[in-house]
């Protein structure tokens, strides 16, 4: 059958308006005569769809320090950002992360109050949270422990240790 055939039959709106894959394969085995078993023994395998990339909310109260992570991680992962304890109760939320790294020292609402009020949310007992933080106070770091952070990194970070350590994390995740 010509191009000018398929045209003048009208068969052509079958495939131009926005259709499934099915019916389109099915609309173009029409057209050829072709049976089902021809084609469907020569289609390519289905590539499986890429994986989503992991959420990774940053709390933190300095804009030069969220920035600068979300540079650090934004070509592996979706980086949200929260500017206080408040704010990341909000993203918590709303976006779901698969991870939360965490500022200890923050006004109003700090690093650990946020934390408390993430593990009594639902589904905030499951969530890793690691403190990247310039808090260093044992009797600091111990305040947060009895909650089981997922782990500790001093600012300012290493690129290649923050990178191994939210790896990590979130391997232990699944």
């Amino acid at each position: 059958e010509t191009i000018r055939d398929f045209c003048e039959g009208k068969q052509y709106h079958k495939l131009f308006r926005p259709i499934t894959k099915k019916v389109l394969l099915s609309t173009c085995k029409s057209i050829l005569n072709m049976e089902e078993e021809e084609t469907d023994r020569k289609m390519p395998p289905v590539k499986k769809k890429l994986q989503a990339k992991k959420k990774i909310l940053v709390v933190d109260d300095s804009a030069m320090m969220l920035r600068n992570i979300k540079e650090m991680l934004e070509k592996e992962y979706e980086v949200i950002l929260a500017n206080s304890g408040r704010k990341a109760l909000e993203m918590f939320s709303k976006k779901s992360p698969d991870m939360i790294l965490m500022d200890y020292m923050m006004p109003n609402m700090d690093g650990r109050e946020t934390f408390e009020s993430i593990r009594e949310m639902e589904g905030g007992e499951e969530i890793p949270v690691v403190f990247l933080t310039s808090v260093s106070e044992k009797d600091k770091i111990f305040a947060v422990f009895k909650y089981r952070p997922a782990g500790y990194v001093l600012k300012p970070p290493d690129k290649d240790k923050l990178m191994s350590t939210i790896v990590e994390v979130l391997s232990e995740k699944e």
